[in-house]
């Protein structure tokens, strides 16, 4: 039978790790909350 990756309509990739749901969604949401940040005018911390 065909895998999941060959059956979906749609595959995104983070990198190439490999990181728990729970991390992956971490990830994610600390980086819209990143750009929603930037997109807001609050300064981008770069250290």
């Amino acid at each position: 039978g065909e895998g999941m990756r060959e059956q979906a309509a749609l595959v995104r990739s983070m990198g190439p790790q490999t990181l728990s749901h729970d991390l992956a969604l971490v990830v994610l949401l600390e980086q819209l909350y990143r750009v929603e940040s930037w997109r807001a005018g609050h300064p981008y911390h770069r250290s």
